[in-house]
């Protein structure tokens, strides 16, 4: 397969994915690794952001970053549940052990595999999105 027709399926397949972190590095950093895996991310940093883009942009995955309080988390699953949007969520987290949390998806950002771990995550939630 030539290069622009392998370009040419990313583009077809890619999804848009909204990433919210207070720390913009790591927002940036995050954004960059999904982008560079052939998806558009749409990165805000308040949770009145977050509800712009749901309302503004058809959302195919939701990264909850490790940075974003408690109370934020919560803010922006009602935003979710308000504005009807049925996107998958995967929560990102900096403990040992997973937080008790109601996301359907959580992965740990202190493993030396992090971004191979996101990437093959996002991977097969969107896949088992379609399905």
């Amino acid at each position: 397969m030539t290069t622009s027709a392998i370009l040419r399926n990313s583009t077809v397949m890619a999804k848009t994915i909204l990433s919210i972190s207070r720390d913009q590095l790591l927002l940036e950093t995050r954004g960059a690794i999904l982008r560079k895996s052939g998806h558009r991310v749409v990165s805000v940093k308040s949770v009145d952001d977050f509800a712009d883009a749901i309302r503004e942009e058809e959302i195919s995955l939701v990264v909850l970053g490790h940075t974003l309080p408690g109370h934020d988390r919560e803010d922006a699953y009602h935003v979710l549940a308000a504005e009807k949007c049925t996107a998958p969520v995967i929560e990102l987290y900096a403990t040992a052990a997973p937080p008790k949390s109601t996301a359907q998806f959580q992965l740990a950002v202190h493993d030396r595999s992090f971004q191979s771990d996101l990437l093959a995550l996002v991977k097969q939630v969107l896949a088992d999105d379609v399905n």
